[in-house]
């Protein structure tokens, strides 16, 4: 009895699975096509969309390599320092300096597949054109809130770069990694616009708003 119990579930749980990949194969067919044809669009705001998430996949790639290369930084300072008696040099400075520029390299992407932590408490009784305009309108309070740090950002690295700033221990010239507070909110505020757009379009012509990963 409590073998053929199990033998159920396993077999539902296979069901289960083979259903949210058939659902998962589907809205990426339609994701497929609902991004082919913003290259097409008439719409030039639309098509520059377009040309933009390739821009937003590259900076993500570039942060997730640079998170592999710490790995290898930090594996290789461990192995050094305990087992050769020879650390890195300036090992903790380019840790230092290196693991915020993965972050801000990833704001866009993780607003783009609504990553962050949301609250849906108004959202989620939401529907049709009036979920559409809710989300667009929480779009555009993220850019405000937003605004002021890149703009104090692009301020501070500017500061930083006319001053010279380097570390203490190798004097690494620092603004080539300051440089990314500046770039990485600023292609946040261009996502934010960018959703804020698209559910307005999606509210005004009814068309659905196909998003990559929804959190809600």
């Amino acid at each position: 009895m409590h073998m053929k119990v199990v033998q159920d579930y396993k077999e539902e749980l296979k069901i289960m699975r083979q259903e949210e990949e058939r659902q998962e194969g589907k809205r990426e067919a339609r994701l497929a096509a609902y991004k082919s044809s913003w290259k097409t669009s008439s719409n030039p705001i639309v098509r520059i969309f377009y040309y933009y998430e390739k821009v937003e996949y590259f900076l993500f790639f570039v942060g997730a390599s640079i998170i592999m290369l710490l790995m290898f930084m930090l594996s290789a300072e461990v192995v050094g320092r305990y087992v050769f008696n020879q650390p890195i040099p300036g090992q903790m400075e380019f840790v230092e300096s290196l693991l915020p520029v993965t972050v801000l390299l990833g704001l866009a992407m993780t607003q783009r597949r609504y990553g962050q932590v949301r609250m849906d408490l108004l959202l989620g009784r939401a529907t049709g054109k009036k979920r559409a305009y809710w989300e667009a309108g929480t779009q555009i309070l993220t850019f405000f809130v937003m605004l002021p740090c890149a703009i104090f950002g692009t301020k501070w690295f500017i500061q930083m770069a006319m001053l010279g700033d380097r570390t203490e221990d190798l004097e690494i010239l620092l603004w080539p990694f300051k440089m990314w507070v500046p770039v990485g909110f600023g292609m946040l505020l261009i996502r934010c616009i960018a959703e804020a757009v698209q559910w307005i379009v999606s509210a005004r012509t009814g068309k659905e708003y196909v998003h990559e990963s929804r959190a809600h």
